[in-house]
């Protein structure tokens, strides 16, 4: 699935998998990347507003799992 409202389709096809079940939303994602020296930094901000928007509205019509590969370790593992 693409990510709705998403100014490049390309860059998030893949990304994410939502399920829908009688009483939630299940999405898992693999999260945008800010990369070495946050060179992608603003095609991740890109990402984390458009899906801020995708899940609010999912979760004004049922409560919302989300879950996956998140890509916020603030310092090298």
């Amino acid at each position: 699935m693409t990510l709705p409202g998403h100014p490049d389709p390309d860059q998030v096809k893949g990304r994410i998998i939502t399920l829908e079940f009688e009483g939630c939303y299940l999405i898992a994602t693999y999260v945008v990347n800010a990369g070495q020296g946050l060179k992608t930094l603003d095609a991740k901000n890109v990402w984390n507003h458009h899906f801020e928007v995708y899940i609010r509205d999912l979760d004004k019509k049922k409560p919302v799992i989300w879950m996956g590969d998140l890509n916020v370790a603030p310092t090298a593992i």
